[in-house]
């Protein structure tokens, strides 16, 4: 009697899981719209498996979303996706998980986007300056618990990196950070160059939840080091850009104009 009541329930439990990742994403966006924290148009498909024309989160926007539940997941009491879409001149895609009680489990996340909307789209100030080159993100995994995250494993690479401003560019070179979690939430990270450029750089940052980024770098010019990078670094009071520097830096992302370092 109990097996049997076991596979009743069981059976249920499938069926009303099956209605609802069935229910066409329209309908069920016109249900729990109020209640959800974004914003969506051109909704096709379903929970179990759709997108999305256009969602805003926070006021960023996202396009081309699109979800499929992972089945397998379920078996082991979690809840996962895999989604992708565009945001600005770029594109994502990743695997998300959670089972109640339990943080958010990202895998295999990658991202690309171009560095100039990477920064205008955290930002919260305006800056005259355009940055050249693509950021590529690769999260291995990592937990997120509301907005914290509690664990990282991942690298962002900023390739072809270059600043413009005032009609003069300025090419920089190619960086990497590897990036893991502290204690308190905070991002660590060891900086360093990825393919020879104008500036070799090794170093390390830490960027706070308010977004507050400090960090030290040993940094050096190359002989592909171009004048205008030369005559730059002593308008930042450089006295000799040709020897090694080691630089203390702080600031905040929302704000990339109130960056500001000094020599050790």
């Amino acid at each position: 009697m109990m097996r049997r009541f076991g596979l009743i329930a069981l059976g249920l439990v499938v069926f009303l899981v099956t209605l609802v990742v069935t229910v066409p994403a329209p309908q069920a966006y016109r249900l729990m719209g109020d209640q959800l924290p974004a914003q969506a148009w051109g909704l096709h498909g379903s929970l179990w498996d759709g997108e999305a024309a256009v969602v805003v989160v926070d006021g960023v926007r996202i396009d081309q979303l699109r979800w499929r539940l992972d089945g397998a997941a379920l078996r082991g009491g979690r809840i996962a996706y895999r989604v992708s879409g565009r945001i600005a001149d770029g594109e994502f895609s990743g695997h998300m998980a959670t089972r109640t009680g339990d943080p958010i489990r990202l895998t295999d996340v990658r991202a690309n986007l171009g560095a100039d909307s990477l920064v205008r789209l955290v930002g919260a100030t305006d800056y005259p300056a355009t940055l050249g080159g693509n950021v590529d993100t690769y999260i291995r995994e990592a937990d997120v618990e509301g907005e914290r995250p509690t664990w990282i494993d991942g690298v962002v690479n900023w390739d072809n990196a270059s600043v413009s401003a005032f009609g003069e560019s300025v090419e920089l070179g190619s960086f990497g950070v590897r990036l893991d979690t502290g204690p308190d939430g905070e991002l660590r990270g060891d900086l360093r160059t990825t393919r020879e450029g104008p500036l070799r750089i090794t170093g390390d940052v830490e960027l706070l939840l308010d977004g507050t980024m400090t960090g030290r770098a040993a940094v050096i010019t190359t002989e592909q080091a171009g004048e205008n990078l030369l005559q730059g670094m002593m308008a930042l009071g450089i006295p000799d850009p040709e020897q090694e520097l080691d630089i203390r830096f702080e600031g905040n992302i929302n704000d990339p104009m109130g960056f500001h370092g000094h020599l050790e």
